[in-house]
C-alpha cells in the first residue's frame, strides 16, 4: 500500500469525503473542486477499524506498523490524525463530472462512485468564486438581487445560474464573521463581479434588505447598451448590477 498512498499524496488534492462505508470496504474520493467533479477515488478492502471523518482537507496519508494507514488532515474541529486498518487499497485516478444539467452528453457520469474512466462532458459553463465567511448569508444576498437560480445548497458552499453564468459562493475555512455594522468594502480588489438584474432600482433595495448595498442613483452610468451601478455584498466584495438601457 506504500506506492499508492505515495500516489494520493503526489496528487496534492484539497478535500476529500467518505463516498462509501460498507462493511469491511471504505471508499474515499480526492478533489480540488468538488462542486463539479472529483479526481481520487481510494477503495480500502478489508477495513477492521476507521475513524475517518465524512469530510476532510489538506490531507497526507503514510502506512504505519501492522498496515495501518496514519491519514494527517484538517477536519471541522481541527488538524488531526486519522486510522484506517485494512488489508488492501485500489486507487483509480481520472476526473469524473457529476452534476444534474440536461446539456451533458450521453455517458457523462452523476457523481456514481466506480464511473473513473468514462466521464464525458461538454465544455463547462462560465463561473466565478466568491470565498466568504457565511456561505448563506451571501448566497441569500445574490439569489434575491439577481433572480438566480439554486442549482446546488449545501453548508459548506452554492452553486447558483444566471444568463449562462455560474456563481458559485464557497466558505472558506478560518475566514472571521463579518460584522453587518462594519463592513469594509474591498475597493482595492482587481476583479468585479457584474451580474445583470431587471431593475437597478429594485436591486437597490434588494441589496439593503440582505447585507449589501448598491450606490445611489447619482452613480449610475450607461455603456454599450446597458445602465450599470456598483455596491457590494453582505462581507465587502465589491459587485456591479446591469439593467437594459433600452
Amino acid at each position: 500500500m506504500e506506492e499508492e498512498l505515495k500516489r494520493i499524496n503526489d496528487l496534492h488534492l484539497w478535500d476529500f469525503e467518505v463516498a462509501e462505508h460498507d462493511g469491511d470496504t471504505l471508499l474515499i474520493l480526492g478533489s480540488n473542486d468538488f462542486v463539479y467533479y472529483y479526481y481520487l477515488e481510494a477503495e480500502f478492502r478489508g477495513v477492521t477499524f476507521t475513524d475517518v471523518p465524512a469530510r476532510f482537507s489538506h490531507a497526507q496519508f503514510r502506512l504505519g506498523k501492522d498496515a495501518v494507514v496514519w491519514i494527517n488532515a484538517e477536519a471541522d474541529f481541527g488538524a488531526t490524525e486519522f486510522e484506517i486498518q485494512a488489508t488492501g487499497l485500489e486507487i483509480r485516478i481520472g476526473k469524473v463530472y457529476y452534476y444534474d444539467r440536461k446539456d451533458l452528453q450521453p455517458g457523462r457520469t452523476d457523481r456514481r462512485p466506480g464511473s473513473i474512466g468514462g466521464a464525458v462532458s461538454i465544455k463547462p459553463k462560465p463561473s466565478v468564486v466568491v470565498f466568504v465567511a457565511d456561505v448563506r448569508r451571501v448566497s441569500t444576498f445574490y439569489r434575491e438581487i439577481a433572480s438566480m437560480e439554486v442549482l446546488i445548497d449545501e453548508d459548506d458552499y452554492s452553486v447558483m445560474e444566471v444568463e449562462g453564468l455560474q456563481l458559485v459562493i464557497h466558505r472558506l475555512r478560518g475566514e472571521p464573521a463579518v460584522d453587518p455594522a462594519a463592513i469594509r468594502v474591498r475597493e482595492d480588489s482587481y476583479v468585479k463581479l457584474c451580474l445583470p438584474v431587471a431593475s437597478i432600482a429594485a436591486a437597490r433595495s434588494l441589496a439593503a434588505a440582505n447585507g449589501g448595498a448598491i450606490k445611489s442613483a447619482e452613480h449610475e452610468w450607461e455603456a454599450r447598451g446597458f445602465r450599470a451601478c456598483d455596491g457590494h455584498d453582505p462581507e465587502g466584495n465589491v459587485i456591479q448590477i446591469r439593467e437594459s438601457a433600452g
